[in-house]
C-alpha cells in the first residue's frame, strides 16, 4: 500500500472513531474536530469533510464555527480555533472562581467544559451531585472522575431533580446557546423546570463560540436504549 492509500485510511479510521465518540463533551470534540479539519484546509476535499463533520455533529455551534473557519479564512483559521481555545479557558477560570467553599454543586450528562471547571476547584471543600446520564452513562465517568477529589453523589436519571433540595444550583453545558434555548442533553429541560419551581440557579457553562441563530437536532439510532426492540 502507497503512503498516500495509507494516509487517507488513517484519515478514515479516526473520523469513524469521532463518529462513535458518544460521551465526550463538546471541547473534547471541538479538539479532535479542528485536528481532523485541518489537515484539509487549502485542499480540495476541505468541502466535503467539512459537510461530513457538520452531519455527525449538526447540534453543536462549535463545529459549524470550526468549519466556518476553515472555509473563510483559510490557514489562519488556526488563530480563530486559538481564541476558541482561550475563551473556553476564560470559561473555566470564571467558573472556578464563582463557586465557594461548602458548595453543593449538581450536574447533568458529562459536560468537559463543567468537569474541568470542577476539577480547578480541587482546593475547595464541595460537593457533586449527578446521574448516570443514560444511555451511554457519561454521567459515570464524570463521578468516577470527581470522585477523586470530592464527596460525589450519583442517583438515575429520573431522580436526578429530587436531589435538588441539596444543591446550591446546577452547572451544565450545552452543545450551543440559542437566543433564548439552550441544546443540552434531554433530559436538561425537565431538570430546568423542577430546577425553577424550586428556585435553584441554572448555570450553563459555555464560551460565546456556542452561541449560534438556530440548531439542528439529530436523531439517534433507536438501538442505544433498547437493542432489537420488537
Amino acid at each position: 500500500m502507497d503512503k498516500c492509500k495509507r494516509i487517507h485510511l488513517l484519515d478514515a479510521m479516526q473520523f469513524f472513531i469521532m463518529q462513535q465518540d458518544r460521551i465526550s463533551g463538546a471541547a473534547e470534540i471541538e479538539r479532535k474536530a479542528i485536528k481532523f479539519i485541518e489537515k484539509y484546509i487549502g485542499k480540495p476535499s476541505l468541502f466535503k469533510k467539512s459537510v461530513e463533520l457538520l452531519s455527525t455533529y449538526p447540534s453543536m455551534a462549535s463545529i459549524w464555527n470550526i468549519v466556518n473557519f476553515a472555509l473563510l479564512y483559510g490557514k489562519r483559521a488556526r488563530e480563530k480555533y486559538e481564541e476558541m481555545a482561550n475563551a473556553n479557558k476564560k470559561v473555566i477560570e470564571n467558573g472556578a472562581k464563582f463557586i465557594r467553599d461548602n458548595q453543593t454543586i449538581l450536574t447533568y450528562s458529562r459536560s468537559s467544559t463543567v468537569a474541568r471547571t470542577l476539577k480547578e476547584c480541587k482546593a475547595k471543600n464541595i460537593k457533586i451531585i449527578c446521574s448516570e446520564s443514560r444511555p451511554r452513562y457519561e454521567g459515570r465517568r464524570l463521578a468516577k472522575e470527581l470522585s477523586r477529589m470530592f464527596p460525589v453523589i450519583i442517583t438515575t436519571d429520573a431522580a436526578l431533580p429530587y436531589f435538588l433540595d441539596d444543591a446550591d444550583f446546577v452547572l451544565i453545558g450545552a452543545d450551543a446557546v440559542l437566543e433564548r434555548h439552550v441544546i443540552n442533553k434531554a433530559g436538561t429541560f425537565p431538570l430546568a423546570m423542577v430546577a425553577k419551581e424550586k428556585k435553584k440557579p441554572l448555570y450553563v457553562a459555555a464560551s460565546s463560540h456556542k452561541l449560534f441563530p438556530f440548531a439542528f437536532i439529530k436523531e439517534e439510532p433507536g438501538e442505544e436504549i433498547w437493542k432489537n426492540s420488537p
